[in-house]
């Protein structure tokens, strides 16, 4: 249950009323138990694990289901929620006659399937303008593309003005602890900000959910281990976030070229001021200076100069948080990401 399947999910609720659908996922997956808890209809893959899950003969197998399946339900859409799920799903397009639709949640790469996915396509819901623009330079023309972010529903509690006690300011870096997330940078700031400001703490939330076997979430690990960084706390991944966005004063978000920056509006929709790299999706969701700070990326000494500016400054992390909310509240929400998901099925399906 990455922020894809997140995403999803929160999509479908919204959509509930006005489309029937039916998911079709890996069995025994943690978003089929989801899709199953909430009353949505589901079709299986077989299982996919570790390793295989990007294997030739897998993807034809699945691929040979997901047919399977397109042919006797015979959707008027198939939605492809990922890269991965489009590649699959491009191959059972022609068995039903379906529009498809695939959205980019993912940068894409130069390759050849890239460039058949795109051809292949209906139509693609881009999760930002740097997805968009990516697609661009490889051959998807701009009126094939519709940019729709990603939304939220506001949090149920309203939120607190902040979790600093006793001088203890807290930072949270959350997100899957894979390579691109570069949460190494984060370890790196804390380390500096740690000896201009003793009582600081930090918490690293998340875990590899794949259970990739080249594992950076231990090496991350063994860096807090070696460096005795008893300041930083792993907490692994959450299910429930509240009680962390109720520890946490700011949220630092360090990937490469992140797609688009779920956790962002999360902590936005929180009252959180976050720092962020200036790659991908957040150099979109935060106004520099208004609702948060940006860097340039990787750099670890602007960063931490950045995070100590923050926990210096009460105001100026209050005012980035309550400008940061209203921020989220008007333009990161899921009913308006549903209505727009809408919109396309709906001027896709016109002509029928």
């Amino acid at each position: 249950m990455a922020g894809a399947e997140q995403s999803l999910l929160l999509l479908l609720r919204h959509l509930r009323a006005r489309v029937e659908a039916t998911i079709a996922c890996p069995a025994a997956s943690a978003l089929l138990g989801r899709c199953k808890d909430e009353g949505i209809a589901c079709q299986t893959f077989p299982g996919i694990e570790g390793k295989e899950a990007l294997s030739r003969r897998q993807c034809l197998r699945v691929a040979l289901r997901m047919r399977r399946i397109a042919r006797r339900i015979k959707p008027d859409i198939i939605h492809a929620n990922n890269f991965h799920a489009m590649a699959i799903a491009s191959l059972s397009r022609s068995v039903c006659g379906s529009k498809l639709v695939w959205h980019a949640r993912d940068v894409p790469r130069p390759r050849l399937l890239t460039r058949w996915c795109i051809s292949r396509a209906d139509v693609i819901i881009a999760v930002s303008n740097s997805i968009k623009s990516a697609l661009a330079e490889l051959g998807a023309r701009a009126e094939k593309i519709d940019v729709v972010y990603n939304g939220i529903d506001p949090p149920v509690r309203k939120p607190s003005s902040g979790a600093r006690r006793n001088g203890h300011f807290t930072f949270a870096c959350v997100g899957q602890l894979v390579r691109w997330k570069n949460q190494e940078a984060f370890l790196k700031a804390a380390e500096i900000v740690h000896m201009r400001l003793p009582g600081a703490r930090f918490l690293l939330v998340g875990s590899d959910v794949f259970d990739r076997p080249d594992s950076y979430e231990a090496k991350l690990k063994a860096m807090t281990e070696s460096k005795r960084m008893s300041y930083v706390q792993c907490v692994g991944w959450q299910k429930d976030m509240e009680p962390i966005w109720r520890q946490t004063d700011c949220l630092v978000h360090t990937a490469h070229m992140e797609p688009f920056g779920r956790v962002l509006i999360e902590a936005m929709a929180h009252g959180r001021p976050v720092v962020a790299f200036a790659s991908g999706g957040p150099s979109e969701i935060v106004t520099d200076g208004e609702t948060g700070l940006l860097i340039p990326f990787d750099d670890v000494k602007a960063l931490s100069q950045a995070m100590l500016r923050i926990a210096g400054d009460r105001g100026l992390a209050e005012a980035l948080g309550h400008a940061g909310r209203q921020r989220a509240q008007q333009d990161f929400r899921a009913d308006t990401t549903a209505e727009r998901v809408m919109a396309v099925y709906q001027r896709i399906l016109e002509p029928r």
